[in-house]
């Protein structure tokens, strides 16, 4: 992607900066900080996978996504999904403890990363100010966390897994005990119903 595009990157976490690698198309920053500072409508997608989870501040890093989105551009957000966490914890993992605090509502530690601070879908339109609408939602990982482990190893596996997780993606009832959402956001197109006479 970056071959082709002007990309502007954020990662914090030096463990993951190394992880990566980077070309002249890629302006890499390491605080969050940085997103005020750029200008108005300067993006036509902002990805943030697996991302808001970890911040402190989501609320503010969702305004500056929607001050920084153009007008027909689009917010593409992975985000761990409460319900199909719990399936996995519960079934897979066996951590009940874990289970027991996601059903209080109460946050996860990750050893990497800190504080997980899980949160709904309609949480990103609230902490936007209504600035933007979900275009679409799809499931992600339904059935993969859910698989013995040994089978992972079959030549055959991940293309069937992948199309048996693409043929229920967006079926409401898989999506909502998938592991993670993936989430289109869009801006809100301002509807005016009369004329202003004056």
């Amino acid at each position: 992607m970056e071959k082709s595009n002007r990309v502007t990157a954020v990662e914090p976490s030096d463990d993951m900066l190394t992880l990566g690698s980077y070309n002249e198309n890629i302006i890499l920053y390491k605080n969050s900080e940085i997103l005020s500072q750029l200008p108005d409508k300067s993006f036509d997608a902002i990805i943030c996978h697996n991302v808001l989870e970890y911040t402190d501040n989501r609320r503010e890093v969702l305004r500056q996504f929607c001050r920084l989105l153009a007008d027909d551009g689009f917010i593409s957000i992975v985000k761990h999904n409460k319900y199909g966490r719990i399936m996995q914890k519960a079934v897979f993992d066996y951590e009940i403890d874990s289970v027991k605090k996601m059903l209080n509502n109460e946050n996860l530690t990750s050893v990497k990363f800190g504080e997980i601070r899980i949160y709904e879908n309609k949480d990103l339109i609230n902490d936007s100010d209504s600035n933007l609408k979900l275009d679409s939602c799809y499931g992600i990982c339904t059935f993969y966390g859910l698989q013995n482990n040994d089978i992972k190893f079959c030549d055959s596996w991940i293309n069937t897994m992948l199309d048996l997780e693409l043929s229920v993606s967006q079926i409401e009832e898989f999506r909502n005990i998938a592991f993670y959402h993936h989430l289109i956001l869009k801006k809100q197109k301002n509807i005016f119903t009369g004329k202003n006479n004056g």
